[in-house]
């Protein structure tokens, strides 16, 4: 016997003692695809902060365990543990809707890292919903298709990474003027996921799409801190919606 009494490890006890596990592992699931590309962004942060809001915070031992630089045998459990929880309480017809909600996470900042590809990935199969599902997703999300995730070895990331990098510069170089503003328009853009160049049309668009998928109605199944997040959601669009309409 372990010194958690007849768990494993101090991870399951906490799992199995908490009175709302469904809550739990999706926190869980949240906190790793935070962390999964090495770094957790304001963005990132707020989004957590949201669906916690209506519950208790999770503990600081949640962030060391699955962190990259946590010990990695144990994070692997962890998730094992989490993922046949979620199977288990989840009902199937929600998992399209708790996938958008994980998506959400990974574009919290506005880009998809080749790490959170991968993890998106990973998720959807273990959901049963597949390569198919995700798409989906995403593209309800983005209005765009999924990118397939960059490799390294191949010379045409290095052209796409260098091509990507010369656009930046020319945008950069074009928008001088007003950096702080630059800024803020960037980031507007990113939280209704898109990017310069963009017409009106495709604001207003994109805008419309984005609050269909972060009704607060779709994720009342996952409970209240699910709607907490929506909604947060919702004002952050909203907020972008407005300040690109009013700078337009």
């Amino acid at each position: 016997m372990s010194s958690h009494g007849h768990f494993n490890s101090r991870f399951e006890s906490l799992l199995y003692g908490s009175k709302q596990q469904a809550v739990f592992c999706i926190t869980v699931i949240l906190v790793w695809l935070m962390h999964i590309d090495g770094r957790a962004s304001p963005d990132e942060e707020e989004l957590l902060k949201a669906f916690r809001k209506a519950h208790a915070q999770e503990p600081r031992f949640f962030h060391d365990l699955l962190a990259p630089s946590g010990p990695a045998q144990e994070r692997q459990a962890a998730l094992h543990l989490t993922l046949e929880v979620i199977l288990e309480l989840v009902d199937r017809s929600q998992l399209p809707a708790l996938l958008e909600l994980l998506v959400s996470m990974t574009l919290a900042d506005g880009y998809l890292t080749v790490a959170e590809n991968h993890a998106l990935r990973f998720l959807a199969d273990v959901f049963g919903l597949g390569p198919h599902g995700l798409q989906n997703a995403f593209q309800k999300m983005t209005g765009r298709p999924l990118p397939q995730p960059s490799d390294p070895s191949r010379r045409q990331w290095w052209e796409e990474r260098e091509r990507s990098a010369r656009g930046r510069s020319q945008t950069a170089s074009n928008q001088t003027r007003n950096p702080q503003q630059n800024v803020q328009r960037v980031k507007a853009l990113a939280t209704l996921g898109l990017d310069d160049p963009v017409t009106p049309e495709e604001i207003k668009a994109a805008y419309r799409r984005m609050c269909k998928v972060h009704h607060p109605d779709r994720f009342t199944s996952f409970g209240e801190e699910a709607v907490q997040t929506a909604n947060n959601m919702i004002r952050r669009i909203r907020k972008a919606y407005e300040y690109l309409e009013s700078t337009s």
